[in-house]
C-alpha cells in the first residue's frame, strides 16, 4: 500500500520548522502557520520585520544580516544557500532559543541581496551538543579547568584589557614541589589525585573574575584582576597556606604537599605573554631555590638584565664557533716525575674569535656550562682529539671533560662509535 504524502505544512510541523519569506527592501517577513511552534511566546509583530527580529537575537543582532553578507553571491534562479546559528529571546529573565537557519538569498542587479527565503527550526540539542564539545577542547581534562593553550590566551585578553582601562593585573606560575617523588612513592595515579585536588583548593580561594588554568603537569597559571603588586603578594601567600595547611587525601593514605609560587605583575612589568610566562617562570624557580613552599615576585635587575645579554652574546658566539670550526686544540706537554720524559700531551680547548684573539678554557667552560652548552663543546673537543690520534700513531693525549657531560648517555655511545672507527686510539687517549 503506497502512503499517502501528507502537506508540507504537517511535515513541517512534525519536524519542529517553520518556512519564511523576507522582502529585504522593505524589510518584511511573512512565516509560514508553524512558527507558534518554533518562537513560542514570542509576539507576531516582533517576528514581522528585519529590525524588529534583529532585537531577539544574540549575541549579536546583525547575525542573520552578516550570514547573507558573508555569502558570495551566485546570481541566477537558485540563488546563493546560507546557514547561519542564533540565539533568540524576549527578555533576560527568558532561556535562549537556539535557532538554525538556513536558505538561500537573491541579489539585485548590484549584488545586493533583495529577498530570501528559508526556514527555521529549534537546535538546542545540538547547540548543548557543540558547546560541550568546545569546552571540552579548552579545558584540561583531568582538572577541568582550562587548558595551557586557552589559559595564554586569557592572559593575552587580560594584558589587553589592563592596557585599555589603565589597570593592574597578577600572573601567577604555582608549582607542586615535589611531585615527582609523589609519582614514585604512590604512582600515578595518587599523583593525579594531588594535582586535582590542589586544582580545587586554588580555585576555591579566587575572585570572581579570576582565572585558573592548568600550564603544565605539576604547574598551574593564574590571572588575577584588579590585582595590585600588595594584593599579589597577599593572595600568593593565602594559596600557599591552602595548599601546605592541610594534607592531601588519597587511596594510599594522606599526603603533605607543598607548592612554590611566582609572579609578575602586568602591565608593569610584562606587556605581552611571553614576557609574562617569562618572567614568571624565572620567579618560580627562584622561589623553589630559596626553599620548597615559598613566593617570589618579578622586579627588575639591571644587573641579572645585563647578565642576561652577555649570555645572549656568548651564547651566539659558542655555537657559531662550533659551527664554523672555530674550537681548538692547544696542547701542554705532562712530564713523567721519574723519568722526566714527555709522557703525553693535556689537550685544552681553545675558541678562535676570527679577528685574531683567541679564548682560552677559563674564559669559555664556565660560560658553556652555565649555558648549557659544554656537552656540544666537550663533544667536538673529543673529535679533534681523536682525529689527532689517529692521524699521528706515536702521541698519547688527554682531554678533560665536564662532570655533566660524563651524565649524558650520548656522549658515551660518541666515545665507542669514534673508537671503532678508528682502531688503536682508544690506547692512546
Amino acid at each position: 500500500m503506497t502512503p499517502a504524502l501528507p502537506q508540507a505544512s504537517d511535515i513541517l510541523a512534525a519536524l519542529g520548522q517553520a518556512v519564511f519569506a523576507w522582502d529585504i527592501g522593505s524589510d518584511a517577513i511573512v512565516w509560514g502557520d508553524q512558527v507558534a511552534s518554533v518562537f513560542p511566546g514570542i509576539p507576531a509583530a516582533r517576528l514581522a520585520t528585519g529590525a524588529e527580529f534583529a532585537k531577539l537575537i544574540e549575541p549579536a543582532p546583525s547575525l542573520r544580516s552578516a550570514a547573507l553578507a558573508q555569502t558570495y553571491a551566485v546570481h541566477g534562479a537558485d540563488g546563493t544557500p546560507y546557514r547561519v546559528e542564533y540565539g533568540v529571546r524576549m527578555s533576560a529573565a527568558d532561556p535562549v532559543i537556539w535557532i538554525e537557519e538556513t536558505g538561500r538569498w537573491f541579489a539585485g542587479p548590484d549584488g545586493r541581496p533583495v529577498r530570501a527565503i528559508g526556514s527555521v527550526r529549534i537546535n538546542n540539542e545540538r547547540h548543548a551538543r557543540d558547546e560541550e564539545l568546545t569546552k571540552l577542547a579548552r579545558l584540561d581534562p583531568l582538572t577541568g579547568e582550562l587548558n595551557r593553550a586557552h589559559l595564554i590566551a586569557a592572559l593575552a585578553e587580560a594584558i589587553e584589557e589592563t592596557t585599555r582601562f589603565r589597570s593592574t593585573a597578577a600572573f601567577m606560575l604555582v608549582g607542586i614541589d615535589h611531585l615527582a617523588r609523589v609519582n614514585d612513592a604512590f604512582g600515578f595515579d595518587v599523583a593525579d589525585a594531588v594535582i586535582l585536588d590542589i586544582a580545587k583548593r586554588i580555585r576555591s580561594r579566587l575572585r570572581g573574575g579570576d582565572v585558573l588554568g592548568r600550564f603544565s603537569g605539576n604547574k598551574f597559571g593564574l590571572i588575577l584582576k584588579n590585582c595590585t603588586v600588595d594584593d599579589m603578594n597577599i593572595a600568593a601567600e593565602r594559596f600557599l597556606a591552602g595548599i601546605r595547611d592541610e594534607v592531601v587525601p588519597t587511596k594510599s593514605g594522606p599526603v603533605s604537599v607543598t607548592a612554590s609560587i611566582g609572579a609578575v605583575s602586568v602591565p608593569r612589568y610584562a606587556r605581552n605573554t611571553d614576557e609574562a610566562v617569562n618572567r614568571a617562570h624565572e620567579t618560580l624557580d627562584a622561589a623553589k631555590r630559596r626553599r620548597a613552599g615559598s613566593f617570589a615576585a618579578w622586579r627588575p635587575d639591571a644587573a641579572r638584565d645585563a647578565q642576561r645579554r652577555v649570555n645572549i652574546r656568548v651564547t651566539d658566539e659558542i655555537v657559531t664557533a662550533l659551527n664554523e670550526r672555530r674550537i681548538k686544540l692547544a696542547y701542554e706537554p705532562v712530564v713523567s716525575v721519574a723519568s722526566r720524559e714527555r709522557a703525553f700531551h693535556e689537550c685544552l680547548v681553545r675558541m678562535d674569535q676570527g679577528d685574531g684573539q683567541v679564548l682560552l678554557a677559563p674564559d669559555i667552560v664556565p660560560v658553556a656550562e652555565r649555558l648549557g652548552l659544554i656537552r656540544l663543546v666537550d663533544h667536538r673537543v673529543l673529535e679533534l682529539v681523536v682525529a689527532e690520534l689517529a692521524a699521528a700513531p706515536e702521541i698519547c693525549l688527554s682531554l678533560n671533560i665536564s662532570p655533566d657531560t660524563t651524565m649524558d648517555p650520548d656522549w658515551w655511545a660518541g666515545i665507542e662509535s669514534l673508537m671503532q672507527a678508528h682502531p688503536g686510539v682508544a690506547e692512546r687517549l
